[in-house]
């Protein structure tokens, strides 16, 4: 088994977030981007999921993840909604979050 691999079953789910928005930052601007545009077109309230799948989508008509393939975990979206209301309070009530469970 590869030491990255072990490394990377060793660390923390935060850890592996982070490992991954700096691999792939372009995730997060997009889900900024998305976020910020449904708030200015009035839409109070909206699912995190919702929008991680839209970037799923965008990734896969647009061919990027045909050039470079990865998988955007699921246990990211909280994560990075999270990421997003602590950079913007805006977001706050927009995102409904609930507590995180220890892992």
């Amino acid at each position: 088994m590869a030491v990255h691999t072990i490394a990377y079953r060793r660390a923390t789910p935060e850890e592996r977030f982070t490992r991954f928005l700096e691999l792939h930052p372009e995730v997060y601007a997009e889900f900024k981007r998305i976020a910020e545009q449904l708030l200015t077109r009035g839409k109070r309230h909206y699912g995190a999921k919702a929008i991680m799948e839209v970037i799923r989508f965008h990734r896969a008509m647009s061919g990027a993840d045909e050039k470079e393939p990865f998988k955007i975990n699921n246990n990211y979206t909280s994560l990075v909604a999270r990421k997003l209301i602590a950079e913007d309070s805006r977001f706050a009530s927009f995102f409904e979050t609930r507590e995180l469970r220890s892992r």
